[in-house]
């Protein structure tokens, strides 16, 4: 039997937790303005460690998954709202056997976060956070590249 080994994929704030520009979509679902960047993004409590941790300590690889050797990114997404709520989370790109879930479940524990700010005002933000799972013993990078044969 394989041994569970999860990988966490770096969350790079510039890149993965966007919080001036609107979510036109999201902002029409939920009836405010939804910003994807802002002057102050928001911050999980504790910083990016203690989110590791929280998720490290949390998550669990779903057995569909590892029986059917499932490997890839979940992101997930929600809005932190002025308060630091985290609401409205959603699967963003997901890949199946109970990942998915399983990344929500272990997100929804998060606690209020400071939220992003523009102009000095707490405002609505989108944030997307990546999960990775990989079975220990795997060659899994994250990519589908083919080998190129040599001739």
């Amino acid at each position: 039997m394989k041994h569970l080994f999860l990988f966490f994929a770096a969350i790079i704030l510039s890149n993965f937790l966007w919080a001036q520009k609107i979510d036109t979509t999201l902002s029409q679902q939920i009836g405010v303005s939804v910003y994807t960047t802002c002057d102050t993004q928001p911050q999980y409590p504790g910083g990016l460690d203690s989110l590791f941790k929280l998720i490290g300590t949390n998550l669990a690889y779903p057995s569909d998954a590892r029986e059917f050797n499932i490997q890839g990114t979940v992101y997930i997404g929600f809005i932190v709202e002025p308060d630091g709520t985290v609401s409205n989370m959603f699967i963003y790109k997901g890949i199946g056997a109970g990942c998915d879930e399983e990344s929500m479940r272990v997100l929804s524990k998060m606690k209020k976060w400071e939220p992003g700010y523009l102009n000095g005002e707490a405002v609505y933000t989108v944030c997307y956070i990546p999960i990775r799972f990989v079975l220990q013993g795997s060659s899994f990078r994250g990519s589908k590249k083919k080998k190129s044969k040599n001739k």
